[in-house]
C-alpha cells in the first residue's frame, strides 16, 4: 500500500517478518555475554514495533525461538525463557498503550506453565486492539511439521496431475478438431 512519509510516496508492505538471529554474536563481538545481546535484541524489537506502526504496516512477525534453539546451552535457554517471561509481563501495559494486538504462534506446549499463562493473558488483553498485529513465533520449526508438509505436497501433486490430465485431454481434443478441419 502506498503511503506518504516525510513528503515521499513509499510502497509500504502489509506484513514484515524478521528472523531474530545474531544477537549473541553481536554481544560477543563487543566482549559482552550472549545474554546481553538477547536483551538488546528485545529492546530493538520494541523499537521495530513502533516503526512498523508508524509506517502503517499491519502485521509484524518476529521469529524469536525455534525448536533448534532448545539445543543451546541450558544457561542460555534459561536466560531466553527469563527474557520471554519479562517481555510478556511488560507487553500487557505496552499493548494497551500502543493499541497493539499480540499473538504467539508456534508450539506453546513446550513452554513452562507460567509462560503459557502470560502468553494467554497478553493475547486476551490485546485481542480487541486494532493497531499493529504483532506475532511472535516461538518453538517453531520445520522438523516438527515435516510430515504435514510432505502430505500437503503429495495432495497438491495429485491435484495438479488430475488438473493437467483434465486440461490436457481437452486441449488435445480441441487440437484434433482443428487439425481435422484443415
Amino acid at each position: 500500500m502506498e503511503r506518504i512519509i516525510d513528503g515521499e510516496t513509499l510502497n509500504v508492505p502489509e506484513h514484515v517478518a524478521i528472523i531474530l538471529d545474531g544477537n549473541g554474536r553481536w554481544a560477543k563481538k563487543r566482549f559482552m555475554p550472549r545474554n546481553y545481546g538477547h536483551m538488546q535484541g528485545a529492546k530493538t524489537v520494541e523499537k521495530m514495533c513502533e516503526v512498523a506502526r508508524d509506517l502503517g504496516i499491519k502485521y509484524f512477525t518476529v521469529y524469536a525461538f525455534s525448536t533448534e534453539n532448545w539445543k543451546r546451552p541450558q544457561s542460555e535457554v534459561d536466560a531466553l525463557m527469563k527474557l520471554l517471561r519479562k517481555y510478556m509481563i511488560d507487553s500487557l501495559e505496552r499493548t494497551a498503550k500502543n493499541n497493539m494486538r499480540v499473538r504467539v504462534i508456534g508450539d506453546k506446549t513446550g513452554l513452562s506453565e507460567d509462560i503459557q499463562k502470560s502468553i494467554a493473558d497478553v493475547e486476551t488483553a490485546s485481542a480487541g486492539n486494532t493497531g499493529l498485529n504483532f506475532k511472535i513465533a516461538i518453538n517453531y520449526g520445520y522438523y516438527r511439521y515435516k510430515y504435514i508438509v510432505m502430505f500437503a505436497a503429495v495432495v497438491l501433486l495429485i491435484l495438479m496431475v488430475q488438473l493437467f490430465q483434465s486440461v490436457g485431454s481437452r486441449l488435445v481434443s480441441k487440437m484434433d478438431k482443428r487439425l481435422k478441419k484443415r
